[in-house]
């Protein structure tokens, strides 16, 4: 039996008809007769049927037609209590029958409708499971549907509590017509909702459960915030800046209508990540304050109680350092020392050193910080201005600075540069380099550059990395940056790393990131197949200007004359291979006097040289030469030939005029880097350099001035004589006369002149043998000359005049310095009056270094700690002039290896000249570490002497001539060993002590009849070639070598090398 509560319900009437009939008529007038045909233009209405059925409540669509009239059809229903139709659509009211009529111009027609009972019931939409918290409130509105279509407002709508519900919650409704739940205390209630629509009732329980009401804390003020992670509160080391160091904390408390200000928070101050060495809570009664205590993070957790709730309290504190800006001008090396200075305002303790977010810091040292290297970036991209972090107690010092890879100020420098720019990328495993290098000095560099990469080497990488090596500057090659920010690099030759048929650079192969800027190189050099900065690849050449010395050093060109292939052509920028991002800007090459040895393959008229750049992109892009075939092949946007052209040419000074004026200077009608220019003075009036007063008949003379920039002109030359880029020849017909020259400064165009007297000369012969002259002689011998031998005597080296003066017991003196590094075969010539004429006879010589004469001129071949340090090798023609007897003294270098400075173990590394003994001997001496030469390097000769009574000391890495010994050539050489110390651990031998590798050995005898050798030839013996018969007699011997340096396999026999047992 249900239960009503009058009080808690409502009830919703509508008007209800309980009475229901049902009724029955017929649905058309219809005979068993057919109708008669209606008569002319008379009305006729259809409908399009006969009968129908509808269940209560739901539709039927009926169609009808009428005919011979033009008013609309009307329909009627003959009980609207069953049935009611509107524009043909019929709606069943109740069960039951009635006749649907359509109407029009006086005709009708009828349907009959039989109104079926319905199967359906209301069904009611209200949540039926509702929660509350105490004291809150619910109100929504309750919809009744029947059959899918709203018929809320035609039913009857009750809801009662079932049971005690009063104390838990109450219902009423608002005017609004809605239900509206209001929670009490905590519990669950039970509802009714009653539903009676047409005619039917159904029922739905509505279970309302009352929680007890949450608690919700919050802190008051805006010292602390709302984050996505919870509250948090930042506070300072120091009141610097209006910083806070503490802040108060007070909270309010609500529960549903109550609050609770100055709420009692319970702190937890055992809590793990409660961190009292960054920040304290104190305080009671609900007020409570935050202080700083140290940098960092940490949480303050607590609670407040309410009942039996406890309602976390959590608090993210953040205890920043004070921030403070400063400026070190001292640059940070990545790749050097990796030192940052301390700035003088830095006082506490330094505890951390960061880099964009990461620690970089290592320790401190005296007044600098050491940094992590391996920790500092690489990428030139992440290099430059930098912001470093130095944290203390109390402050983060916002550090500017910049950080590159390396400062470059030296020649070692310069060395460390490749080997930095090679490791930034890794450049064996990846084909890249990488880095950022700047100068901040210029650079005497006077020596060979190694290619900081090569084509054979990115071809090698590239293999390993899906190929494409020649096209793909975006991928391989230096992507980094090298800016001389207007230095100049003087003397500086550049080569291929891998070989001189590799092509190579200073660069050698640049990616299309990389740069190449702002950098002057002065006295260059350059060999074949390379280009001066690179070879090929992409990226940019901006603001660099080559001055060369000399171009090519006569090895062959790779392709010249292979018709499918391109020329390892030699040059500036991109001569080999150019891609599509290359670009030359605001760059000079002066080759003007310049050495050039380039060939020419006549079948495709093209030569070996490339003096500008293969680059398509080319902005402000100046050559000079005076070889108009070069000029023409240079790939410029303008040429010159001389700098008397410069002078005369107006478009070559307003090519001048559009470049970068920050890094270059223009100069009176010259165009010069800054640091060049800044070396000049370029105000002082021209003058010329070494002019010879007078100038022999067969001789001629190259006149210079005393600064490069100027031009010489030559008046009306005698017939015999002529002048040409720079060189006054006088014929051997020619006769006396005088020639006039003025040379003009191109920087300001003032002029000097100078007058050389030609004399006719008579050319003799004079037989002699040929004489060795080292680079220190002093004075040279020309008795030989006999009765052609004057008073006085000059000799000419070629144009250069390299001896003369008074003839003293046949002998004048000489300036050997002058052969420069050249040596080898040369023909001197030499001008001497007797009787009134002049005469002129050759000198056949042989140039050589040094001739060893003693025990301290040996030491001047041997590879010593300053030639580690300083990755120099020995080169030069070095000539035993006597048989030198040392006395028992020990021979050898007490060598010292680190990772960073040894280059011991490349192949072109140590002595690499040649060493002529001249079938003397070298006797009496104990050899130690090194030997004779330290390290024997890539093209070395040593021959034609003999070593007698050595003792081999026992010492590590004990060796006659080196402890490398690579590439070279040893040939016709004895050696008698006294004694013989060394041990299987020793890593000795006799010729080398740990590698022979890649020699050519002939005519080398051994004799140690007495010895017991551990290995023959060294520790590591591979690749070598023996030509002619190599012997050894020794009382017992280990191996000839190792196969490798491990150890492996043990090398007993070769070929052409026979050891002969004395025991036997």
């Amino acid at each position: 039996m249900k239960k009503r509560f009058s009080n808690i319900a409502f009830l919703l009437v509508l008007i209800f008809v309980p009475v229901i009939a049902t009724f029955g008529f017929s649905a058309c007038s219809c005979s068993d007769k057919p109708d008669p045909a209606p008569p002319a233009n008379v009305a006729v209405v259809t409908i399009n049927r006969e009968s129908a059925s509808v269940p209560e409540y739901e539709t039927i669509t009926l169609a009808a037609t009428a005919e011979n009239t033009d008013e609309p059809i009307t329909w009627t229903s003959s009980d609207e209590s069953v049935a009611t139709v509107d524009g043909g659509v019929v709606y069943g009211v109740k069960a039951g029958s009635a006749a649907i009529t359509a109407s029009a111009g006086g005709a009708s027609a009828t349907c009959a409708v039989t109104v079926t009972e319905t199967i359906n019931v209301p069904v009611i939409a209200f949540n039926g499971d509702i929660s509350l918290e105490e004291g809150q409130i619910f109100s929504d509105e309750i919809k009744v549907k029947f059959n899918g279509e709203d018929v809320t407002d035609e039913a009857t709508i009750e809801v009662a509590g079932a049971g005690e519900t009063a104390s838990v919650c109450t219902v009423q409704n608002d005017a609004d017509g809605k239900v509206v739940f209001t929670a009490g205390k905590v519990g669950t209630a039970e509802f009714i909702v009653a539903v009676t629509a047409r005619g039917i009732y159904v029922s739905k329980n509505v279970t309302v459960r009352v929680s007890e009401a949450n608690v919700n804390v919050f802190p008051d003020g805006d010292e602390v915030t709302v984050t996505e992670n919870g509250y948090a509160a930042t506070l300072s080391t120091t009141t610097d800046n209006g910083k806070k160091t503490e802040i108060p904390l007070t909270f309010t408390a609500v529960k549903g209508d109550n609050v609770t200000e100055k709420a009692n928070i319970a702190w937890d101050l055992s809590s793990p990540a409660y961190d009292p060495s960054v920040a304290t809570v104190s305080g009671s009664g609900g007020e409570y304050v935050v202080r700083t205590a140290g940098a960092g993070k940490t949480k303050l957790v607590g609670a407040y109680v309410s009942g039996t709730k406890k309602i976390p309290v959590e608090i993210e504190v953040t205890v920043e350092r004070t921030l403070k800006n400063l400026t070190i001008e001292t640059v940070v090396e990545a790749n050097g020392l990796a030192t940052l200075p301390i700035h003088e305002a830095i006082s506490e303790t330094i505890v951390d050193v960061t880099l964009r977010g990461e620690s970089v810091f290592d320790s401190t040292d005296g007044g600098v910080i050491n940094l992590k290297k391996d920790r500092l970036p690489k990428k030139a991209s992440e290099l430059g201005p930098v912001s470093f972090v130095v944290s203390t107690e109390n402050y983060d010092y916002v550090c500017e600075t910049e950080m590159y890879s390396l400062v470059i100020g030296s020649k070692a420098d310069l060395d460390a540069f490749a080997e930095a720019a090679r490791a930034n990328g890794d450049v064996k495993n990846t084909g890249v380099l990488d880095g950022y290098f700047v100068m901040d000095a210029d650079v005497s560099y006077n020596g060979t550059f190694v290619s900081v990469t090569d084509t054979d080497e990115i071809y090698e990488a590239a293999s390993k990395n899906g190929g494409g090596w020649m096209t793909g500057s975006a991928k391989y090659g230096f992507r980094g940056v090298f800016d001389g920010r207007g230095h100049n690099i003087e003397g500086l030759t550049v080569r291929a790393r891998s070989n001189d048929s590799s092509s190579g650079g200073f660069v050698g192969y640049l990616n299309d990131a990389g740069v190449v800027k702002n950098v002057s190189f002065t006295d260059a050099g350059l060999y074949e197949n390379s280009g001066f900065i690179c070879s090929l690849g992409g990226g940019t050449v901006e603001n660099v200007n080559i001055t060369f010395a000399k171009i090519g050093v006569g090895n062959a060109t790779k392709d010249l004359y292979h018709d499918s292939n391109n020329p390892r052509k030699m040059g500036a920028f991109f001569t080999f291979f150019a891609t599509e991002s290359a670009t030359v800007r605001n760059c000079l090459v002066d080759a003007i006097g310049a050495e050039i040895h380039y060939e020419i393959n006549a079948a495709r008229s093209e030569t070996n040289v490339c003096l500008g750049t293969g680059a398509k992109n080319t902005d402000n892009f100046v050559v000079i030469t005076d070889v108009a075939r070069i000029a023409s092949e240079s790939g410029a946007t303008t040429t010159a030939l001389s700098y008397e052209e410069i002078a005369s040419n107006e478009s070559v000074r307003s090519a001048f005029e559009e470049f970068d004026k920050s890094f270059w200077q223009i100069a009176g009608n010259m165009l010069l880097p800054k640091s060049v220019a800044g070396k000049i003075d370029l105000t002082a009036n021209i003058a010329f350099a070494d002019v010879p007063p007078v100038l022999y008949g067969g001789n001629e003379a190259k006149i210079v001035a005393d600064t490069r920039y100027a031009y010489v002109t030559a008046a009306k030359l005698p017939e015999g004589v002529t002048f040409a880029n720079g060189i006054l020849t006088v014929g051997e017909t020619a006769e006396s006369g005088s020639v006039t020259l003025t040379v003009t400064s191109l920087l300001n165009g003032s002029t000097a002149t100078a007058t050389i007297s030609t004399v006719k000369a008579r050319k003799v012969t004079v037989n002699h043998a040929r004489t060795d002259i080292e680079k220190r002689a002093e004075e040279i011998d020309l008795s030989f000359a006999g009765e052609y031998l004057g008073d006085s005597a000059e000799v000419f080296l070629g144009s250069v005049k390299i001896g003369g003066g008074a003839v003293t017991n046949g002998k004048v003196p000489f300036d050997g310095s002058k052969f420069g590094n050249e040596t080898g075969e040369k023909t001197l010539t030499v001008y001497s009056e007797t009787g009134g004429t002049v005469n002129c006879f050759d000198m056949k010589i042989r140039a050589v270094t040094m001739i060893i004469r003693s025990a301290s001129d040996l030491d001047t071949v041997r590879i010593g700690q300053r030639n580690i340090d300083a990755k120099e090798s020995i080169g030069g023609l070095y000539v035993l002039g006597n048989d030198i007897d040392l006395g028992g003294v020990k021979i050898g270098s007490n060598l010292n290896y680190s990772a960073d400075t040894v280059p011991v173990y490349e192949s072109d590394f140590g002595f690499v000249g040649t060493f002529e003994g001249g079938d003397h001997t070298i006797s009496n001496f104990t050899v130690g570490k090194g030997g004779l030469f330290g390290h024997v390097g890539k093209g070395a000769v040593i021959s034609g002497f003999k070593v007698k009574n050595v003792t081999y000391s026992g010492d590590y890495l004990t060796a006659l001539f080196g402890v490398t010994v690579s590439d070279a050539t040893i040939d016709n050489i004895g050696i008698s060993v006294a004694n013989y110390y060394a041990d299987a651990g020793s890593a000795a031998g006799i010729i080398a002590s740990r590698y022979m590798k890649n020699c050519t050995i002939s005519g080398v005898e051994i004799k140690a009849e007495t010895c017991d050798v551990d290995s023959i030839f060294g520790w590591s013996v591979t690749n070598n070639k023996f030509v002619g018969v190599t012997t050894a007699i020794v009382k017992s011997f280990g191996r000839l070598g190792y196969l490798d340096d491990g150890k492996t396999q043990e090398i007993k026999s070769l070929e052409n090398v026979t050891v002969t047992l004395s025991q036997r």
